[in-house]
């Protein structure tokens, strides 16, 4: 299973997730939703198997890699012990015609972004790609990328593989989460240590 129910967040994600979405939408005139949240431990090694061979594990078309993550070892995958979904990650889409004419998103140009509240952050990938060869997807996925990390959120735009919708909030370890929501469904001795 997969899903974009936003009741399969755990409780933490939500204030996040609103708060990121309405920054978006107010600051920068970007409309996002609910890709994904939950996702099942068959539907982590599906998405585990693309771009690998079968049989060995082994990555065949890297550009076909969705993630690096086994099944169990997604924070998609975080669930209370009534085996209801409580992800701590979810995945951002752009609702919007990023090709329409007009469209204009990043007025800014290649200027640092001044988030209130935020660090002074600018959106240059690391270096690995020059912001200009980048299509106006990943652009807006920059914006998008700099809010949630501004919000505490790990972004999967900075990973060797990049997951540029991909957000997630960790707290401990994932294996210190997944212990502690299969024991009592709590943790918030993780968000408070």
């Amino acid at each position: 299973m997969t899903d974009t129910d936003v009741s399969h967040l755990h409780p933490l994600m939500l204030p996040i997730l609103a708060e990121q979405q309405d920054i978006l939408l107010r600051r920068f005139g970007v409309r996002t939703f609910v890709q994904e949240t939950a996702r099942d431990n068959t539907a982590q090694r599906v998405n585990f198997l693309k771009g690998r061979d079968p049989r060995t594990l082994e990555v065949v078309d890297p550009s076909k890699v969705v993630t690096g993550a086994r099944e169990g070892g997604s924070w998609h995958n975080i669930e209370y012990p009534t085996g209801k979904p409580a992800s701590l990650a979810f995945h951002l889409g752009i609702d919007s015609d990023l090709a329409a004419p007009g469209v204009q998103y990043l007025g800014f140009g290649n200027a640092d972004l001044d988030l209130t509240g935020a660090p002074h952050l600018r959106c240059d990938l690391d270096g690995r790609e020059p912001l200009d060869s980048l299509g106006p997807g990943h652009l807006v996925y920059c914006v998008i990328g700099l809010v949630g990390e501004a919000l505490g959120l790990t972004w999967g735009g900075r990973w060797s593989i990049r997951d540029w919708m991909h957000f997630e909030k960790r707290v401990g370890t994932l294996a210190q989460v997944m212990a502690a929501m299969r024991s009592d469904g709590d943790i918030h001795d993780l968000v408070t240590a």
